[in-house]
């Protein structure tokens, strides 16, 4: 699936070639080894899909924005190793189909206590009594890995089906994650730009302080984010029978919701917006959406809007606001979903990777010159970011310009805050209408996010 055949293609067709890392999460060792390939250390993007994306947006918040990261560009697909970001401009980030992963309750107990289950059925706590002992964390170390992992799994599946998400996760620890992530965020409390190369001159410890307001000073660093129509596709079976069974699947994995914050999410999500189909219930279709926006959508569009509202202007885009947002209302498995009995999932979690890694041939896909030249497309975009900071310096999409987040937006009374739920937003959006679609507040706000879709409608909306 992350064959990068393609892309590496496509920006060396655009002359902006690219050199393609499979990090397993092991992001420090490419500064440290990248030149020896011909790549420069200072001109490092980290791509992240899903729970890549997560862990991006982590390393971004982690330290209140003070110890840096290892890289300077980023695309987060769906919403990160010197210890400092470089001194230069052309930094990105891309995360993509996947939300930041600060949107939902990082309690340390619940980790905790998942963490401790695990251990009593492998015998740990039983035999060493309490789960916080040397003994229990000696017994788990001496636990052969595949038998740690097989438990392990076993209970996160059976506790939040299907696939066992958010049993474990990082945890709120005053260090690493030093308050909640979201908080962090709405403070401008993440990596920005540096004014020093790498390696630092003289320890670490003697320049935080300094460096920390240095970087206030620099352009932050680029990034790229999105989401799919359908992201939460996966989260519900399609028979579900009730709103009550939808909201359900949702507090699986979101936590401590109360009665009447459930409530207000059934005036917001009415079960009269979403079809009945062939293959799946209304219930079912309210259940992908709340676990889109919830997962996905509303996570990805809160980070980048507090991302861009506390970023400055980045040289390498033109002086524009360097977060960028993409809503893809495509998808290259159909035939495949057909074939599976499961077309109600549309354009569901996973769809933009063909696109991104500009993927020639799915076996049992959707291979049409039409898909295959929005694969290039998106491909060339994603190396251009790559390349110089600007998805509009390569292929790009043609004459429609890719416009910042917040690139002519008027930030007072405008972004997030203030937008009304009822008639806008993401609530009743269709399959083929842009997310977000003229969306504003009473200030007249609102933002720019681009839809993707293989019918050329593809733009800032």
């Amino acid at each position: 699936m992350y064959n990068p055949d393609g892309l590496i293609r496509q920006a060396k067709a655009n002359g902006q070639p690219i050199i393609f890392v499979a990090i397993n999460y092991r992001l420090g060792r490419i500064r440290e080894n990248i030149a020896v390939f011909g790549g420069d250390p200072e001109n490092v993007t980290a791509i992240g899909q899903s729970v890549g994306a997560s862990s991006i947006a982590l390393h971004l918040t982690s330290y209140r924005g003070r110890k840096g990261v290892p890289f300077q560009k980023a695309v987060l697909a769906r919403l990160w190793p010197p210890p400092f970001p470089s001194h230069r401009t052309n930094q990105s980030i891309s995360l993509m189909s996947g939300a930041s992963g600060l949107n939902f309750n990082i309690m340390s107990s619940h980790v905790a206590n998942n963490t401790a289950k695990v251990a009593a059925s492998l015998g740990c706590i039983h035999t060493h009594g309490s789960p916080d002992s040397e003994e229990t964390l000696q017994c788990l170390k001496n636990t052969p890995m595949e038998t740690l992992n097989n438990v392990a799994v076993s209970h996160a599946r059976e506790a939040k089906p299907p696939f066992g998400e958010l049993y474990f996760y990082p945890s709120w620890d005053g260090d690493y994650i030093p308050e909640r992530p979201s908080v962090s965020l709405r403070k401008g409390d993440f990596v920005k730009g540096s004014l020093f190369p790498s390696p630092l001159p003289c320890p670490q410890s003697s320049l935080t302080h300094l460096l920390y307001l240095l970087t206030t000073l620099q352009p932050d660093l680029p990034l790229i984010s999105s989401f799919t129509t359908n992201d939460g596709a996966w989260y519900a079976p399609p028979n579900l029978p009730t709103p009550a069974s939808a909201l359900a699947t949702l507090q699986r994995h979101i936590l401590s919701l109360s009665p009447s914050s459930l409530s207000r999410l059934l005036e917001l999500y009415p079960l009269s917006s979403f079809p009945d189909t062939e293959h799946a219930t209304q219930s079912y279709h309210l259940a992908a959406r709340l676990n889109r926006d919830f997962w996905f959508a509303c996570p990805v569009l809160d980070f980048g809007y507090h991302y861009s509202r506390h970023s400055k202007p980045s040289p390498s885009a033109n002086g524009s606001k360097n977060v960028y947002l993409y809503a893809l209302n495509s998808t290259r498995y159909t035939p495949i979903y057909r074939a599976m009995g499961v077309p109600h999932w549309g354009v569901a979690h996973l769809s933009d990777i063909p696109y991104l890694m500009a993927t020639p041939f799915i076996p049992g896909g959707d291979n049409s010159e039409t898909q295959q030249a929005l694969s290039r497309k998106m491909a060339g975009a994603v190396a251009a970011f790559a390349y110089s900071g600007d998805p509009n310096t390569g292929m790009g999409f043609g004459e429609g310009r890719w416009e910042g987040m917040l690139e002519g937006v008027e930030e007072e009374g405008g972004g997030l805050e203030g937008v009304e739920a009822e008639g806008v937003g993401l609530e009743g959006v269709g399959e083929k209408e842009g997310i977000l679609e003229g969306v504003q507040d009473e200030g007249g706000g609102g933002f720019n996010i681009f839809v993707v879709d293989e019918e050329g409608g593809e733009g800032v909306r």
